[in-house]
C-alpha cells in the first residue's frame, strides 16, 4: 500500500494504542489532547466521548486499548451509552473481544500547525498513526458488536480525509450507529467530543 513521504512507518511487530481524546484550547496559540484514562470507565468523567447517531437514537462511546496487527493479539475495553429519540437512555460497558484487522493510512501530528502548538498528553506527537481498526466487541448485556474505530491526522494524511472518518462507528447487535460527528477537513477543534488518536507504543 503506497504511502505519503510524511507516512510515518510501522514496523510489523509494533503494539498500537487507540483512544477517544479530549481536544481543548490551552493558551492564546495552543491546544491540547488528552485523555482520563485514569477514570475510565465512567462516561461522564472520561477525557471524551464519541458521539454516532443511526436513525431513531445516539450512542456516546469511550474506549481505549491496545492491539499487535501482524499478532491480532488486543485488549481494550469502554463505556457507552444510548439515548433513543423516544424513551429512556441506556448506557454500560464493552470489551474488546477479537482483532478483526487494521488498515493503516497517511498523515502526521505536527508539534505547531499553522502557527499553533499541538500538546499531545496520551504519548508523543511523532508516534501518533492514523488509520481504521475494526474489532468485535462484547457488551455488558451480553450482546456482540462491532467496533469501527477511525483516526485521521490533520497534515499529510493519504488517503484523502473524505475517505477517512473520525471518531467510532458501533454495532450492538442487528443495530448500527453509523454516521460519526467527526471533525471537518482535519480540523482538531471542529468537534472535540469527537476526536481519536492512535499512537504506536515502543
Amino acid at each position: 500500500m503506497p504511502f505519503s513521504s510524511t507516512t510515518p512507518a510501522v514496523s510489523d511487530g509494533f503494539t498500537l494504542r487507540w483512544d477517544t481524546t479530549s481536544v481543548t484550547v490551552t493558551g492564546p496559540n495552543e491546544v491540547t489532547t488528552d485523555t482520563a484514562s485514569n477514570v475510565f470507565p465512567n462516561p461522564e468523567t472520561r477525557g471524551s466521548l464519541a458521539y454516532t447517531t443511526d436513525r431513531d437514537s445516539s450512542m456516546l462511546t469511550a474506549t481505549s486499548g491496545k492491539f499487535n496487527p501482524k499478532t491480532g493479539k488486543i485488549r481494550g475495553d469502554g463505556t457507552w451509552k444510548i439515548t433513543p429519540t423516544v424513551g429512556s437512555p441506556t448506557s454500560g460497558s464493552f470489551k474488546v473481544t477479537k482483532f478483526i484487522d487494521f488498515h493503516l493510512a497517511g498523515g502526521i501530528l505536527p508539534s505547531v500547525i499553522g502557527g499553533t502548538t499541538i500538546v499531545d498528553l496520551v504519548g508523543r506527537n511523532k508516534d501518533a498513526r492514523a488509520g481504521a481498526l475494526n474489532a468485535q466487541i462484547e457488551y455488558s448485556d451480553g450482546t456482540i458488536g462491532i467496533m469501527l474505530f477511525g483516526c485521521r491526522l490533520p497534515v499529510g494524511d493519504t488517503p484523502p480525509a473524505s475517505d477517512l472518518f473520525e471518531g467510532v462507528l458501533m454495532t450492538k447487535g442487528f443495530t448500527m450507529w453509523w454516521e460519526p460527528d467527526d471533525p471537518k477537513d482535519g480540523n482538531l477543534l471542529d468537534v472535540p467530543q469527537s476526536n481519536t488518536l492512535l499512537h504506536v507504543l515502543d
